[in-house]
């Protein structure tokens, strides 16, 4: 349900005096206070989405059907490099490409 900010107007109000202000939730009775004009509103309060599922925030565009490609073993240094950032596999930095072979290695001893 809706939430709404309300202050007390001029026309006097037992339920909030002028000036007072509430933050309440928005039912027929204050939309009536409202209309009368008892109480004015300071800000509309719109909900949280409710989230049903994780599919409802990931959809399977979001989701990588496959893994990047390992580059092939002669690729140049700076692909390597590149593709060990992008992986996550700590290495030093400006290591030759044969070290950060070892590194994705070392790694993934298994090969993925």
């Amino acid at each position: 349900m809706a939430r709404v900010t309300i202050e007390g107007s001029v026309t006097p109000s037992v339920m909030l005096p002028r000036g007072h202000r509430m933050t309440i939730e928005r039912t027929e009775v204050i939309d009536k206070m409202i209309r009368r004009g008892f109480v004015v509103v300071v800000e509309e309060h719109t909900p949280a989405p409710v989230i049903a599922s994780i599919t409802d925030v990931v959809t399977m565009a979001d989701v990588a059907t496959e893994p990047a490609p390992v580059p092939a073993r002669n690729a140049s240094r700076e692909v390597w490099a590149a593709f060990l950032v992008e992986e996550g596999v700590p290495h030093e930095i400006g290591a030759p490409r044969d070290a950060l072979i070892a590194a994705w290695d070392a790694a993934f001893p298994d090969g993925d």
